[in-house]
């Protein structure tokens, strides 16, 4: 880790020992109380064209669009809306993944 714009650096154990000697907790998952509810919102459309003969699909087009919030890293947040689009696209044209008609949430495939 390096202090920017300065010649100052640390390694992430030091800053580690250093927390843990003044006492201060690593893991605040159980100390943490979450005031507001999220409520994260997005919504994915595919354009696709399929052949009738082969049943060959082509993606077309793919617009995502979603509502992250506050971004702590947005590096972090593309990748990780790169690798949803790619599991979904995968789930849809490379695996079973049955619905349910009424909810609309993913079943046991039986």
């Amino acid at each position: 880790m390096v202090v920017a714009g300065t010649d100052r650096e640390t390694d992430l154990l030091r800053v580690a020992a250093i927390a843990r000697e003044a006492g201060d907790p690593l893991d605040t998952y159980y100390a943490w109380t979450r005031e507001w509810m999220t409520f994260p919102n997005g919504a994915h459309v595919v354009e696709v064209e399929i052949d009738p003969e082969t049943g060959e699909v082509n993606l077309v087009n793919y617009t995502a669009v979603d509502d992250y919030g506050v971004m702590v890293n947005p590096m972090v947040a593309g990748g990780q809306a790169h690798g949803a689009i790619a599991q979904g696209v995968g789930q849809a044209l490379l695996e079973r993944a049955d619905y349910d008609p009424d909810s609309g949430q993913l079943a046991l495939s039986t």
